[in-house]
């Protein structure tokens, strides 16, 4: 949000808040602001009354020099600035950390399909992050970035496509054992307005001639991969990706309950991967008091 005044900027959180809360959603994660600014109003909402969804931030994401998302500015490079990074996050008392694991759709010169970080720079995130007690999120998409989190054990992984060349969902079932096994809470990111879908925007273009598909193609084969992660036990929880673009605007997080059951989930299953209690990584509802790690911290800390 560059070039926005301070005001103009809590002019569209308040917005985006109001969206999500007329949508039925009590909790939100902000994975991704500019200059710590969704954390602030976090921070504000323990001293002032407000009828909003609770929030549980993690600051600007820490991505790699001109990586996924480096105008929001959490770039680093190099062992000192990632441990000078997770310190600050620590220190202004994130929720959560959020690492771009992988380049992404949006910021131009990244490469969804490529990894961002060595394994060693990405562990070092992690076990920084650990040792205070802060959960890490990782935004992965492409296969090698989705391997990587779960060697490293994050907490959450973002999407978690499995994308190549070749399409959604491209690996292997020993890596969605593994995946199952270690308990990470994975966002899938589905939900979107289907109307809006059928003009996506240039840079989701551009990924669907890569891959050779169509956007319905497209939407099918993440529905397909998520009914797999789902059947193999894998831990899932709704989420949207909510203000990247208009079909994924704020208060679209209903489309992502039913396009769980689209996936295969049962209609009595996907709303409850809606709840915070699902695990690590998570958005969705608030429900009776701190269910997340990432709460329990905020209950310690902030008096919760």
């Amino acid at each position: 949000m560059a070039g926005y005044s301070d005001e103009e900027i809590e002019e569209v959180i308040s917005r985006a808040l109001r969206d999500q809360l007329l949508a039925g959603v009590t909790t939100v994660r902000d994975l991704g602001d500019r200059r710590f600014c969704v954390l602030d109003r976090r921070d504000r909402q323990q001293s002032t009354a407000a009828t909003e969804p609770t929030i549980v931030a993690s600051g600007p994401p820490v991505t790699s020099r001109s990586g996924h998302c480096h105008y929001m500015g959490g770039e680093v490079s190099g062992t000192d600035e990632i441990i000078g990074a997770v310190a600050e996050r620590v220190d202004r008392g994130a929720d959560i950390i959020k690492v771009m694991a992988s380049g992404g759709v949006n910021t131009p010169g990244t490469d969804v399909m490529r990894t961002q970080f060595t394994t060693g720079e990405l562990q070092l995130i992690v076990d920084r992050a650990h040792a205070a007690g802060v959960p890490v999120t990782a935004h992965a998409h492409g296969t090698p970035a989705v391997e990587q989190a779960v060697a490293v054990g994050v907490d959450g992984i973002e999407h978690c496509s499995c994308v190549t060349d070749r399409g959604f969902g491209q690996v292997s079932e020993e890596t969605v054992a593994t995946l199952a096994r270690s308990r990470i809470a994975v966002c899938p990111t589905i939900g979107v307005d289907a109307q809006l879908m059928k003009a996506p925007p240039p840079a989701v273009k551009a990924m669907m001639a890569r891959m050779g598909v169509t956007a319905e193609q497209m939407l099918q084969a993440r529905w397909d991969f998520v009914g797999r992660l789902h059947r193999a036990g894998v831990r899932l929880v709704s989420g949207v990706d909510s203000g990247i673009g208009p079909a994924k605007r704020h208060g679209v997080l209903p489309h992502a309950v039913c396009e769980l059951v689209t996936a295969g989930l049962s209609v009595t299953e996907a709303p409850g991967h809606g709840d915070l209690r699902c695990g690590a990584g998570m958005r969705g509802q608030r429900t009776q008091g701190p269910a997340c790690p990432w709460l329990r911290r905020r209950s310690s800390r902030r008096g919760w």
